[in-house]
């Protein structure tokens, strides 16, 4: 039995287009329940996942963000869009490590993704910049335990 064209492209490209556009218009809940529909006619789609994850975190739904991101990353483990938005979802709720490996992470799957790269140079300037401030604070320099348990 032959399928009909629109059949054939109906897998969410459309869905995602216009939660795009509410994007760009920072329409971010309007956006959401556009990938979400995209999701529903293809949830195997890793930039569908990565682009709600996106929308999420705008709205400062980390913990839904994360989530999403982890699919995208578990349905494409090396695709670099995943390890980003991982990376920004964990930064944002101050998982700073888990933050660095996914920059990393993204940065060893597209060496020239520069995104990844700003972002990981900026979080690692940021926690030096807290140590630092953290030593000058106390007059005395960070045990290995605070150290690790500062960033």
């Amino acid at each position: 039995m032959a399928t009909s064209k629109s059949a054939k492209t109906d897998d969410g490209s459309r869905e995602k287009r216009q939660g795009d556009n509410f994007v760009l218009q920072g329409e971010y809940n309007e956006a959401v329940d556009w990938y979400s529909k995209a999701l529903e006619k293809s949830p195997e789609n890793e930039s569908f996942w990565t682009a709600r994850s996106s929308a999420l975190l705008k709205m400062h739904c980390c913990r839904e963000s994360l989530l999403d991101a982890r699919t995208a990353v578990q349905l494409a483990p090396n695709w670099h869009e995943g390890y980003f938005q991982l990376g920004k979802a964990f930064q944002e709720m101050n998982m700073h490590g888990y933050a660095q490996t996914a920059y990393q992470n993204a940065m060893r799957i597209c060496p020239a993704f520069d995104d990844a790269e700003k972002s990981l140079s900026s979080l690692t300037q940021m926690l030096s910049d807290r140590h630092k401030l953290q030593e000058k604070s106390s007059g005395e320099p960070l045990s290995v335990c605070q150290t690790v348990y500062s960033g």
